[in-house]
């Protein structure tokens, strides 16, 4: 079995997450000196505007994560934002490389 995972940018609402066995690692979102972990990300709650911006998980973050899905599935999954747009895929890419292709 294949666990897929997700940064919390891909605006699936929770609902949606649980009845596909989605995962999803919270981006966090900072908006001047407050910074706050998002579940999910949606129309309703957005990333802030203005001076507000997203920084996407650790490698450590994704690290965690896939070790503890690998306990219980053969693979996973994981769909970032692109390279170009997110550092969320280089580092869910360096999280997986101990993982020996899994």
């Amino acid at each position: 079995m294949i666990a897929i995972v997700t940064e919390t940018l891909c605006c699936m609402n929770e609902e949606d997450c649980a009845a596909y066995g989605v995962s999803t690692i919270p981006l966090s979102c900072h908006v001047g000196r407050h910074v706050s972990a998002d579940t999910i990300i949606t129309e309703e709650r957005p990333i802030p505007d203005g001076e507000g911006d997203s920084v996407p998980p650790s490698e450590e973050a994704y690290a965690a994560r896939f070790a503890e899905l690998l306990t219980t599935h053969d693979g996973v999954l994981c769909i970032t934002a692109s390279r170009k747009f997110s550092d969320s895929n280089r580092n869910a890419s360096m999280a997986a490389l101990p993982f020996g292709g899994r």
